[in-house]
């Protein structure tokens, strides 16, 4: 690790202004990289774009589940077709 900050110019000993106890003391952070300044309040129209996007998204998907609990399943008419021909078949072979 020291090796990779060596090679790229950064660094490797002192705060994070890079002052040492020669040259400043350790509490001295003059120098030290500013942070960036703070985002806009409220949303932008990409913002309101893409909140508009994601809930028409959520709607779309609840929507869908919803449809496909409420339809019937065609193997289990199929199966339950299949189940009382059987059924009907024993009836008939035990009389």
């Amino acid at each position: 690790m020291l090796q990779q900050c060596q090679r790229q110019n950064i660094p490797i000993s002192g705060n994070a202004a890079n002052h040492t106890e020669s040259n400043g003391g350790l509490l001295d952070l003059s120098g030290e990289a500013s942070a960036p300044p703070p985002l806009p309040g409220g949303f932008t129209a990409k913002g309101y774009g893409a909140m508009a996007g994601c809930c028409i998204a959520a709607v779309i998907g609840l929507i869908t589940i919803v449809w496909y609990g409420l339809t019937d399943n065609p193997e289990d008419e199929a199966t339950s077709q299949i189940a009382s021909s059987s059924s009907d078949q024993i009836v008939e072979e035990e009389r």
